[in-house]
């Protein structure tokens, strides 16, 4: 799972990030940060999508698994998450990185990005700071 992925863009992806862009925060680029974890469930056989905002897949060795973007400021996760965390319902982070940066997604396109790394979740509460992140060194 841990590697660089490439994928090309389906139409269907992006009709799916428009409906939910209105609905995120961070609009469009926050809806474009779902493309790793729906691309890993259509090549990973161990993976099924959570349409729960809970958690993102769920993985027949490792469990519920939450897509991460890395960040150097360190690894954002909310309140809401960080709750859903501490009952159980999400066991591993998987962080990942847009490589080499991050373009809008368009249909047709190639998008690619690395799979950094596998955190336990609930140690990377231990390490919150007080804006909600937890260092992930590379």
């Amino acid at each position: 799972m841990i590697g660089i992925y490439s994928a090309k863009i389906s139409q269907a992806f992006i009709d799916r990030r428009n409906e939910m862009a209105p609905q995120l925060n961070a609009g469009v680029f926050g809806a474009d940060a779902e493309f790793p974890e729906h691309h890993q469930v259509e090549i990973d056989p161990d993976q099924t999508m959570n349409e729960s905002w809970h958690y993102d897949t769920n993985h027949s060795d490792m469990g519920a698994l939450d897509y991460k973007m890395y960040s150097q400021q360190g690894i954002h996760i909310s309140t809401a998450i960080q709750r859903c965390i501490r009952e159980g319902r999400t066991d591993k982070l998987v962080i990942w990185r847009w490589l080499p940066f991050y373009t809008e997604l368009k249909a047709g396109h190639e998008a690619a990005y690395e799979i950094l790394g596998i955190v336990d979740a609930k140690e990377s509460l231990q390490q919150l700071n007080s804006d909600k992140r937890f260092v992930y060194k590379l």
